[in-house]
């Protein structure tokens, strides 16, 4: 397919495969116009679409506070459709923006307002976050450390001052500079989840990105899922009432009793305790009786196990048509508008 009108195309193939929401990028106004015309067949409408939007805008300005003009018509086209969008330039210690983080932050605020000002002035109250990307710059290679803790305890920070004004935002984790499924990638998938996980951002992306986000893993992906698993019950914390504090309980088992057979821990073992699917819990002799199998080895099969058996929820016969009329359609308008200059 040309790589100019691949929005349509990736917008397509997403929507048919997943009924979760999504962000997109969108690579030309026009193209951005035809993603919400399809997700308003999707919708239902363009009315219902603007009720209850599941998709999100991400017109990424360049740092240090560069709005192109192609940014900015992007920024308008979600604004005139009063269409969810998150401002997305990536601010790089030392590179995009200042090396300190706190001079960091405060161009990744400057950008962000920037960002909440044209769509405003675009169209009053249009649903914008306050949001922005961390880069640091590895200062031995020059190359963007996506696993640098100074990521998230700049994110963090961002999103304090987000809070401030009462805006969402979002983070970036999950991610790492390995090229490998090793200690590596859990080290820095792990740390990124939870910390930003208990900063507060509203919207956490890039879970399954490796060697500095320049490729995406599946099974990058599936381990950061059992890890979000982790953060989310970490997160959650501990719910005090009268029922989980459970003192008569614990006066009906006494002194050197047990509680697996009392009907509260049949009652609260499945919200309470986590369950993991991945994490390796067996025995020493069932895990070796198993062939002794690794995280990297049960992360690829489920990866293959998916593959093979899930089934998205389809789309009607008519929603799909529709959105290939509108793929069709599209691309060659944009190949046109393109071709004129």
């Amino acid at each position: 397919m040309p790589g100019n009108a691949a929005e349509v195309h990736e917008f397509e193939a997403m929507m048919a495969n997943t009924t979760k929401p999504a962000v997109f990028i969108g690579y030309t106004a026009l193209g951005c116009e035809y993603i919400y015309e399809m997700a308003a067949v999707i919708a239902g409408g363009a009315e219902k679409l603007r009720e209850k939007p599941f998709l999100i805008a991400y017109p990424e300005a360049i740092a240090p506070l560069f709005f192109p003009d192609e940014v900015i018509e992007r920024i308008f086209v979600a604004a005139d459709r009063f269409m969810p969008q998150l401002p997305g330039s990536t601010v790089q210690s030392g590179a995009t923006g200042p090396v300190t983080l706190a001079g960091l932050i405060t161009q990744m605020t400057a950008e962000s307002l920037i960002h909440i000002t044209i769509a405003q002035l675009r169209k009053k109250g249009c649903p914008v976050a306050m949001s922005g990307n961390v880069g640091i710059l590895d200062m031995k290679s020059a190359l963007l450390a996506l696993g640098a803790p100074e990521n998230s305890l700049a994110l963090a920070a961002q999103a304090e001052v987000a809070r401030s004004f009462n805006l969402p935002t979002w983070g970036l984790a999950g991610s790492t500079d390995s090229k490998m499924l090793d200690a590596q990638a859990g080290i820095e998938s792990a740390f990124s989840i939870l910390s930003q996980g208990l900063s507060g951002l509203n919207l956490i992306h890039d879970v399954g990105y490796m060697a500095a986000g320049m490729a995406c893993s599946l099974e990058q992906l599936v381990m950061g899922n059992e890890v979000v698993g982790m953060a989310k019950r970490f997160v959650e914390g501990i719910t005090i009432t009268r029922e989980t504090i459970a003192r008569q309980i614990m006066e009906d088992v006494g002194p050197a009793g047990h509680f697996l057979v009392q009907q509260h821990t049949m009652d609260h073992f499945k919200k309470e305790l986590w369950n993991a699917n991945l994490l390796n819990r067996q025995t020493i002799d069932a895990w070796m009786d198993a062939g002794q199998p690794s995280m990297e080895d049960r992360v690829k099969e489920e990866v293959r196990m998916i593959v093979e058996t899930h089934r998205p929820e389809p789309l009607s016969n008519r929603i799909l048509t529709e959105l290939d009329r509108l793929k069709k359609e599209g691309e060659k308008e944009i190949l046109t508008r393109l071709k004129r200059g």
